[in-house]
């Protein structure tokens, strides 16, 4: 398939499929940037989120750790970056795969991941980030009163469940469970 660009901005690009597809209708896809999301847990086993005016929403949200990944750099080296820029922590990392969020409209891919936070790097952040942790029994209530929007980040939640076999937001401890058998 053969796509034009029609409109191109600093963060993504829209482009128009040169084939047809249905009675001459076109077809739009948004390009952009893959980007990483990470779930982090502190020693504590608190969630460590973010939160940060989004402008598209007029509003301040809490979310994981995330961002795109730049040229010529690899998933991992942008998670630990955005870890980095965004809480001052440093962390090990899992990664749980890569995804798609809107198969319908967007070609880019979501590579996502548990950390736990192993040391703190810096304290100057962002003005415009703070950190923030919450105990994980208590994360569900922020889903369950709209004040937690990130559906990729509920998808991580359920990847950790599967994969770990674990219930992330109700058993006691999860740090050994995610991380006994752990390769750096």
């Amino acid at each position: 398939m053969d796509y034009k660009k029609v409109f191109k901005t600093p963060f993504f690009e829209i482009e128009e499929s040169t084939e047809d597809f249905d009675n001459n209708s076109p077809h739009y896809r948004i390009n952009s940037r893959d980007s990483v999301i990470c779930c982090l847990i502190n020693c504590s086993e608190k969630i460590v989120l973010v939160s940060q005016l989004r402008p598209n929403l007029g509003y301040e949200t809490l979310e994981f750790p995330a961002g795109g990944i730049d040229k010529n750099e690899s998933p991992i080296q942008a998670v630990s970056r955005e870890v980095r820029e965004e809480t001052g922590m440093t962390c090990d990392f899992k990664e749980l795969g890569s995804y798609r969020l809107m198969m319908n409209r967007t070609v880019n891919k979501e590579y996502l991941f548990v950390g736990l936070v192993t040391g703190k790097e810096k304290e100057n952040l962002e003005d415009s980030i703070k950190v923030k942790e919450f105990d994980r029994s208590n994360f569900l209530s922020l889903v369950k009163d709209n004040k937690f929007e990130q559906l990729a980040a509920l998808g991580i939640i359920q990847l950790i469940n599967l994969r770990f076999n674990i219930n992330f937001l109700k058993d006691k401890s999860i740090i050994n469970k995610i991380w006994e058998n752990y390769e750096r």
